[in-house]
Parts: structure tokens; sequence; C-alpha cells
């Protein structure tokens, strides 16, 4: 099963939202609303943002 981006972050990246297959809370993706995401560029580059 290939799973993607919105499966846990919804399609509204700035807003909270739910993991599907978890169902765990996940807090805004969106740089914008949540200035520590995306804010690592080592975190980022590993793939650890991205469930890798």
């Amino acid at each position: 099963m290939k799973a993607y981006c919105v499966s846990s972050h919804g399609n509204n990246l700035s807003q909270k939202a739910q993991n599907i297959f978890t169902g765990k809370d996940i807090n805004p993706l969106a740089p914008s609303v949540n200035k520590a995401r995306l804010s690592d560029a080592k975190e980022v580059k590993n793939g650890k943002l991205l469930g890798l």
C-alpha cells in the first residue's frame, strides 16, 4: 500500500489532522502556523519528518 502525506496530514497542512492508519493526532505541517516544522534540514534530509 502506498501512503501519501495527505494520509497523515490531511488536505489542509495548516490545520491539525489525524493519521488515518494510527489515529494519532498530528500537528500542522505548514511552517506558517507551526514554526518548528520543516525547520531542521538534517531531519528533512534524513526523512524523519516523512516517516521513512
